[in-house]
């Protein structure tokens, strides 16, 4: 997170840094774009460098870890039916 608050603090317009991350994943490394597939952003630039930061955050937090979520609660769906777990939903 440090690079990130550096990144949104200062100029990277001479970095040439692509709108893309690497993920490692059992000793494989892929290349994760956050942004959607319509839009034409290669390169993070001062002007989304903001836009880039949150979908980063968003995509680290969220999506990379959606799969295993998904598990957890088709498991625990059989055991504990969905209709007494409402009582801890956030009003």
């Amino acid at each position: 997170m440090r690079s990130i608050d550096w990144m949104l603090k200062n100029s990277i317009e001479d970095l040439d840094h692509e709108f893309s991350y690497e993920l490692s994943l059992s000793g494989a490394n892929y290349e994760i774009s956050p942004k959607d597939p319509e839009e034409d952003l290669l390169f993070v630039t001062d002007s989304n460098k903001t836009q880039y930061a949150k979908r980063l955050i968003y995509t680290k937090l969220v999506k990379e870890i959606e799969p295993q979520v998904q598990a957890f609660k088709s498991v625990c769906y059989r055991f504990i039916h969905q209709d007494y777990l409402i009582a801890f939903l956030v009003s």
